[in-house]
C-alpha cells in the first residue's frame, strides 16, 4: 500500500512510505457516560466556562498532575484518584515522592490503590463511589470530574483494516525497531505507538523512522537519552538513569543531591522545595542521570544532562571546598556532593 485518500476531498496521494503520526485521544471506557456536562476528558476540559469549587481527577500521570496543580492554584479543591499505588511510575521515586509531598502541601488530596465505580451526576455534583484496597468504601462528590487515565491512539476511521493492520487494545500501533509495521511501506511514530507519548520523544521517533526508511545516515539511531519534562507549577524533569534503573542494572553508582533551600538562588526566588539529584557512575565518574523538581526545572535539565557532563575529581580538597561557596546553581552543589562520595 502506497496510497492515502482523503475521505471528504477524495484527493489521492501516493508515496513510497506512509508515516502514521496521528497522535492520541482520551479513552472513553465502557460503562462511563460522558454526557453529563460536569464530566470531562482532557480535550473537553478546555471548553469549560466556569471554575469549579472542587474537581476530582481520575489518573496518576503527567496530564493529571499538570491539571491538578493548575486548578489548585486557581482555588479549586483537588482530589486525585487512581487504581495504582504511585503516581508518575516511570520517574525516580525519590524525586516523585518529594513532588507528591509538594502537591499534598498545596492542598491536593490523593486516594490511591483504589477502584472507582459507579459514577453518577446528582444535583450536588458528580458522585463517585470509591472502594479502597482494604475493602472500605467512600462516596466522593465534586463539582466536576476529569478522566485523565491513559491514552488511546488516534487510529479510528483511518482505514487500517484496508491494509491488514489492527491496533492493539488501547488503539495503538505496535512497531519494530525501525518504527515499521508488518506492511513494509507503513511506519508509525509518536503518541500513536504509546509510551512515552511526549512531544520531544515523538519528534525524535519521527526523524529516525524517516531516516531509516530512506537510508539517511545522519539520524539512523534514536538518542538513548530522552528528556522528560512535566510543566506543573513546580516543574519536574529527568534524563538518564533513575535510582531504580541503576539498581536493576547493578551499576556501581552514587546519588548526589542539592536542595534549593540551601541555595542562594532558591532562597531569592522563594523556591524552597526544589531539588537537584545527580546519579554518577563510580568507576568512570560519568553523570548517568539528572533529576530535578523546582522552578524552571524543565529548562535546567537541558543544560545538566548526562550527554555532556562529566564529574571530574578535584585536584585537592582545598580546591573542592573553594569551589562550593560561590556556586549559585544547584547542579554545581550536587556535583560537589558527588565528589565527596567518589
Amino acid at each position: 500500500p502506497h496510497t492515502v485518500r482523503g475521505v471528504e476531498s477524495g484527493v489521492r496521494i501516493e508515496a513510497e512510505f506512509i508515516l502514521i503520526a496521528t497522535g492520541s485521544e482520551p479513552p472513553h471506557p465502557d460503562g462511563v457516560d460522558f454526557a453529563p456536562i460536569r464530566f470531562h476528558d482532557r480535550n473537553e476540559l478546555i471548553t469549560i466556562d466556569e471554575l469549579p469549587w472542587s474537581r476530582t481527577i481520575i489518573g496518576a500521570g503527567v496530564i493529571c498532575c499538570e491539571y491538578a496543580f493548575m486548578f489548585r492554584h486557581l482555588g479549586s479543591e483537588m482530589t486525585i484518584v487512581d487504581k495504582g499505588e504511585e503516581i508518575l511510575t516511570f520517574l525516580d521515586r525519590e524525586i516523585v515522592n518529594r513532588f507528591k509531598a509538594t502537591m499534598e502541601n498545596s492542598g491536593i488530596r490523593f486516594i490511591l490503590d483504589a477502584n472507582w465505580q459507579p459514577i453518577n451526576e446528582t444535583p450536588n455534583g458528580i458522585e463517585m463511589t470509591i472502594r479502597e484496597d482494604n475493602g472500605t468504601t467512600q462516596t466522593l462528590v465534586s463539582k466536576q470530574l476529569l478522566l485523565a487515565a491513559g491514552l488511546s491512539g488516534s487510529t479510528r476511521g483511518i482505514g487500517l483494516e484496508h491494509v491488514g493492520l489492527e491496533p492493539n487494545a488501547p488503539a495503538q500501533l505496535t512497531v519494530d525497531g525501525n518504527y515499521a509495521k508488518a506492511v513494509p511501506s507503513i511506519l508509525a511514530a509518536g503518541d500513536v505507538i504509546g509510551f512515552p507519548a511526549l512531544a520531544g520523544t515523538s519528534i525524535e521517533q519521527g526523524r529516525v523512522a524517516v531516516c531509516r526508511a530512506f537510508d539517511f545516515e545522519y539520524k539512523a539511531d534514536e538518542s538513548e537519552l530522552l528528556l522528560f519534562g512535566i510543566h506543573t507549577i513546580l516543574e519536574l524533569s529527568a534524563v538518564g538513569e533513575t535510582d531504580q534503573s541503576a539498581q536493576a542494572k547493578r551499576l556501581d553508582y552514587v546519588c548526589d543531591r542539592a536542595l534549593y533551600l540551601d541555595n542562594a538562588r532558591g532562597l531569592i526566588t522563594a523556591d524552597t522545595e526544589g531539588i537537584t539529584k545527580l546519579i554518577v557512575e563510580r568507576n568512570t565518574r560519568r553523570l548517568i542521570g539528572t533529576h530535578l523538581t523546582g522552578e524552571r526545572a524543565s529548562n535546567s535539565s537541558k543544560s545538566a544532562g548526562p550527554q555532556s557532563l562529566w564529574v571530574q575529581p578535584p585536584r585537592s580538597s582545598s580546591t573542592r571546598f573553594s569551589t562550593i561557596r560561590p556556586c549559585r546553581n544547584p547542579s554545581k552543589y550536587a556535583a560537589c556532593d558527588a565528589l565527596g562520595q567518589l
